[in-house]
């Protein structure tokens, strides 16, 4: 269930929206949430495909280093 802070942070967000406001999204935490939804084959498949290597990728053990890791490298492109 969501909590009542967030139902008044979503009817804030609707308002806001509805009166001609302009809604600022985090351009990190969208790509971070974007390739969290990844599975963990497709999350090494993204590392493959922007470069790392197999052992690199293999390093990276855990999802939220995975996710940072490609973040990172899809900042340098």
């Amino acid at each position: 269930m969501e909590s009542i802070l967030l139902k008044m942070l979503r009817l804030k967000l609707i308002i806001h929206k509805n009166r001609g406001g302009k809604i600022k999204v985090d351009k990190v935490a969208a790509a971070t949430y974007k390739y969290k939804k990844l599975n963990k084959a497709e999350q090494v498949a993204k590392l493959d495909s922007l470069g790392l290597s197999k052992s690199q990728i293999k390093a990276l053990k855990y999802e939220e280093d995975r996710v940072k890791k490609i973040i990172e490298l899809m900042k340098e492109q």
